[in-house]
Order: structure tokens, then sequence, then C-alpha cells
């Protein structure tokens, strides 16, 4: 039984190649670039783990998505959705909680703005900037990045995998 047809192969060889290429050759020619410092978090953020994104497809979205169809053939649609929650669920929870943390129990800024370029791709700084854009400040911040953030994503996730198939990726991860 063939796993994957010579298309699929070269399309998840394409994804690898992207992913390297972001990672070896754009990302650190954003690290320096005066226009990359200068971008809102929101556009730094996407723009920074674009590759990140296609990396962490290949190597969580495959294998999940070949959990959730029982049967080892490449479904795009599960590929691309699996890879885009395991993303989000990687850095929306796993990452904002590892430290340094960008804010503390006051709302404010624990590292120096402005002083950096990957400040601004952070997680937890952009979904600070967030907040605090739609007028949310003080202790709100905090726990809104570290709290209903995680809390939303975990939701989402279950939501767009459906229960079932949810719980079923977390019992074969754990």
């Amino acid at each position: 039984m063939k796993i994957i047809t010579r298309k699929e192969g070269y399309a998840l060889v394409l994804f690898a190649v992207l992913a390297v290429i972001w990672g070896l050759l754009v990302n650190p020619y954003l690290q320096s670039s005066s226009w990359f410092f200068n971008l809102n978090p929101i556009f730094a953020y996407v723009l920074y783990n674009f590759g990140t994104y296609f990396l962490v497809t290949l190597i969580f979205g495959v294998p999940i998505s070949f959990v959730i169809r029982r049967s080892f053939k490449v479904n795009w649609k599960d590929l691309f959705v699996s890879g885009l929650v395991t993303f989000l669920l990687f850095s929306n929870v796993f990452d904002m909680w590892q430290g340094p943390l960008a804010w503390n129990l006051q709302g404010t800024l624990l590292i120096i703005p402005n002083v950096a370029n990957l400040e601004k791709p952070a997680v937890d700084y952009m979904y600070g900037w967030i907040w605090q854009s739609l007028g949310l400040a003080h202790w709100f911040t905090y726990y809104f990045v570290y709290v209903v953030v995680p809390a939303l994503t975990l939701l989402m996730a279950a939501i767009i995998f459906g229960q079932k198939e949810f719980f079923k990726i977390i019992k074969k991860i754990t």
C-alpha cells in the first residue's frame, strides 16, 4: 500500500524547502532590517512565523491528519487545518507560558520596548499590544494574555477538530 503519491511527496518536500529557506534566509534578514523593526506586532508575528507554520505542519500536521483519517493517505485539508491548530496551540499555549514573559501583573512591559527586532513577533507581546489597543490595561492585560488567550485557543482547537477527534489526538499525544 502506497503511503503517499509522488505529487504529494513533492508537495511535502516543497513545504520543507519553504520552511528551511524562511528559517535560514528570511528570518535573519528580518532580524536586522529597519522596516521590520517598525511593523506593528500582528504583521511582525505573521511574517516572522510564516516558515514556522510550514515546519510545524510537516512535523505535526501530517501525523495528526493520519490519526484523524485513520489512513496513511495525505488529506490536504486535514494537513493544513491540523498544522494550523498545532501551530496555534504551540504558539498561544506552550510558547506563551515559557519565559521570559513580556507582561507583568500590572500590565506593563517587562521587556524594554523598541530595543530588539524580535520583541514584536513574540506572541505574548503581540496579544498584550492587541488587548491594550482595545482599551484593556493594568492587570487585565496580564490575565487576558496568559489565561484567556490560551483558554480560547484550546476551545478553538476542540471546535475545529471536533470534540471526539480533539480528545483522540490528546490521548495519542499523552
